[in-house]
């Protein structure tokens, strides 16, 4: 079904934006990448980098930015919250799951009050704190965490790195210890979750999953 106002999406990934752009039509709504348009989509790349926010003076013109980028992009993102942008969506989620937020937020029916507003500043902001907390961790605990993500076990992992099984649990611990958890299941949720660089690239299928979910809008 056609949707009742036009929508400008840009970005500084072309992927993305390109897929975020089908989606949305898919959905009825009429995309522009350029012109007048009642609600503006701003897409972040990859290390953080937001497109600037459109602004007549010291007012952002159209009042409804919303922001759409990574972890590595949670500064950029409070910031441009701060500045006056709608609302902010995590780029890493699933495709589908990802339209289906941008879909739900064109469709309030008014931008964030301020209550709503220093809301999403704080769930960005501890967002951002989760994050940090994988600065804390040696390139060896990196390595021992990146094991457990591909789901080995202990002893495995101690094989791979040539070290006693014993060094490797006292590692583990100490990964935990760091992140703020209790288990290595939530250690492993938590990396899920907010850690931007993994020493060995993101958990093991969210590339090849993510390409191919940003394929299937773009066919």
């Amino acid at each position: 079904m056609e949707q009742s106002f036009a929508v400008r999406v840009a970005g500084l990934d072309g992927v993305l934006t390109a897929a975020i752009t089908a989606g949305l039509r898919t959905l009825g709504w009429p995309v522009r990448s350029f012109g007048a348009a009642a609600a503006v989509v701003l897409v972040g790349d990859r290390a953080g980098n937001l497109p600037p926010l459109p602004a007549d003076g010291q007012r952002l013109h159209p009042p409804r930015v919303i922001l759409i980028a990574g972890l590595a992009g949670l500064p950029a993102l409070a910031g441009a919250v701060r500045a006056g942008a709608d609302d902010a969506l995590d780029a890493d989620r699933p495709l589908t799951v990802l339209i289906g937020a941008l879909d739900a937020t064109l469709r309030r029916p008014a931008p964030r009050s301020p209550a709503e507003r220093s809301r999403l500043l704080a769930a960005l902001r501890f967002r951002q704190a989760e994050s940090a907390r994988f600065d804390r961790l040696t390139g060896r605990e990196r390595q021992v965490l990146t094991g457990l993500l591909d789901g080995r076990l202990a002893a495995e992992i101690a094989d791979d790195l040539h070290v006693s099984l014993a060094t490797v649990r006292t590692q583990i611990h100490q990964v935990l210890t760091k992140l703020e958890v209790g288990s290595q299941l939530a250690a492993v949720a938590l990396a899920h979750r907010s850690w931007a660089v993994p020493l060995a690239g993101p958990p093991a299928g969210r590339i090849g999953n993510l390409v191919d979910d940003r394929a299937s809008w773009l066919r």
